[in-house]
């Protein structure tokens, strides 16, 4: 496989989650629209997230241990 096929592979998996990432978050404003519901669905996403990114990829540990 070539080079260039390659990144083009990439490219497009990456072109391809941008979109399914833009339809997902637009059918959930139509699905939520902008209320007080919307509010808590994303804070109720956006902890787990915060552990994830603390925990299990390295970050507390890179700026725990030397």
């Amino acid at each position: 496989m070539s080079l260039a096929r390659k990144f083009a592979t990439v490219g497009g998996a990456t072109l391809g989650s941008r979109i399914f990432g833009f339809a997902r978050e637009t059918f959930m404003a139509a699905a939520l629209g902008t209320g007080p519901m919307a509010d808590v669905f994303y804070a109720a996403f956006r902890f787990p997230n915060l552990f994830r990114r603390l925990f299990a990829e390295g970050a507390f540990n890179a700026a725990f241990v030397p």
